[in-house]
């Protein structure tokens, strides 16, 4: 038997909306969708990419939070945000029990978001 996860950090989950720029025109704007909610946060591992010549250092970590309907509304091209507001790219989304208990979601912090 495994031990039980220790949800001890705060994670909120922004949607992109089309907002009204007031000049007739619709741009994206991040909006809170999600949360905060308590969260398990485990970095996989760093690594540096090279983007556009430059070294660039990527965090991917997985998010464990609790299973409920609104967090089963999560989509990958939702934004992750942690409690020092600092943003994810969601690139996974799994229900690795298959018994809607957990969530785990993989994203990666180093990357443009959106």
């Amino acid at each position: 038997m495994s031990a039980p996860l220790k949800f001890r950090q705060r994670v909120a989950f922004m949607r992109r909306a089309q907002v009204d720029d007031g000049a007739g025109n619709t741009e994206g704007v991040l909006q809170p969708f999600f949360g905060p909610v308590w969260a398990r946060i485990r970095p996989i591992n760093g690594r540096e990419e090279v983007l556009a010549q430059k070294l660039s250092g990527v965090q991917p970590v997985e998010v464990t939070i609790r299973y409920c309907v609104a967090a089963a509304s999560i989509l990958p091209t939702d934004v992750l945000v942690d409690r020092q507001n600092r943003p994810y790219n969601i690139t996974a989304i799994q229900n690795p029990d298959e018994r809607n208990e957990y969530l785990s979601i993989l994203a990666v912090r180093g990357k443009a978001v959106g």
